[in-house]
């Protein structure tokens, strides 16, 4: 069995969740990153955007959490990769925060494919 985790890529400048072979089975992929905010409020802004087109159903969810709080939940269908989406999210201060980004998806064999 083969996953392959989240890479950055130097040239886009981006992370991506890439790809597993663990077929017919949820696969979750997941950053967590920690920060200490001096002020009292501050901001996290990103973009995204996924592939979720398996046939003509779902099969993926993108989502974000701030300190274990989902707060983004992104389960809509794509026919292709979609369009870079972004997403701001108002944080409260000071102290620590914890951001994680989830991708969860269903991994189908398909050998017609």
């Amino acid at each position: 069995m083969k996953c392959t985790p989240w890479q950055a890529d130097p040239v886009s400048k981006t992370l991506r969740a890439q790809f597993t072979e663990a077929y017919n089975t949820y696969t979750a992929f997941e950053v967590t990153y920690n920060a200490y905010l001096k002020a009292k409020a501050g901001k996290v802004e990103f973009r995204y955007r996924k592939d979720t087109r398996y046939k003509n159903y779902m099969n993926g969810e993108f989502k974000f959490a701030v300190n274990g709080k989902e707060v983004m939940s992104d389960y809509k269908p794509s026919t292709a990769v979609s369009d870079w989406e972004v997403y701001s999210h108002d944080l409260e201060g000071p102290g620590m925060v914890t951001l994680s980004w989830i991708y969860t998806k269903f991994s189908l064999q398909n050998k017609t494919e």
